[in-house]
Formats: C-alpha cells, sequence, structure tokens
C-alpha cells in the first residue's frame, strides 16, 4: 500500500521526519513501549471500574478505544510518497 503526501512546504524535511518515525517504530522498542501503556491504560480502566461508587460499573468503551487507537497506530508499515505541490519533485519514504 502507498500513501500520496502532498507538501506545499519542505517536502524534504516532512522525508526525513517520516523516516525518522519509520526508523524508531522498525525497532520494535517503540511497539512495546505502547502495548505497556495500552495495558496500563487497560489496567487503569478496571480499576476505575471497580472504585466506582455509583455502581455503572466497568466503561468498555474505553478500553474498547484503547486497544483500536493501538491497532491503528502499530498497523503493517507502508510506503509513503511524498511529492512537492511547487516543483513536482517525489521523496519516497518507508
Amino acid at each position: 500500500m502507498v500513501f500520496d503526501i502532498f507538501s506545499i512546504g519542505d517536502s524534504a524535511f516532512l522525508a526525513a521526519v517520516l523516516n525518522a518515525v519509520a526508523m524508531i517504530a522498525g525497532t520494535g522498542h517503540y511497539a512495546t513501549a505502547a502495548g505497556v501503556g495500552a495495558l496500563l491504560g487497560i489496567l487503569m480502566t478496571l480499576v476505575r471500574g471497580l472504585t466506582q461508587y455509583d455502581g455503572r460499573g466497568i466503561r468498555y468503551q474505553d478500553m474498547l478505544v484503547s486497544n483500536l487507537i493501538y491497532l491503528l497506530m502499530f498497523a503493517p508499515g507502508v510506503r509513503v510518497m511524498v511529492e512537492d505541490a511547487y516543483t513536482g519533485q517525489v521523496r519516497v519514504c518507508g
């Protein structure tokens, strides 16, 4: 899958930022840290549900949203093409 980004600013800078994010996310350490954060979010939701006094119980939508955000943020890698809107120069990231 290829995503096209049309840049009206400095396309070289945008491509460098996207390559840096790809390098950090590609190591696996970032995904592990995000997984720990997602687990802590689920545990906090469970604790909040158990300690509420109004009897509403656990809010499952909070856990669902945290899992969806995790899955969306750490989808399989894709190729990104950054095209400069003024010069037409294309830079490939990913």
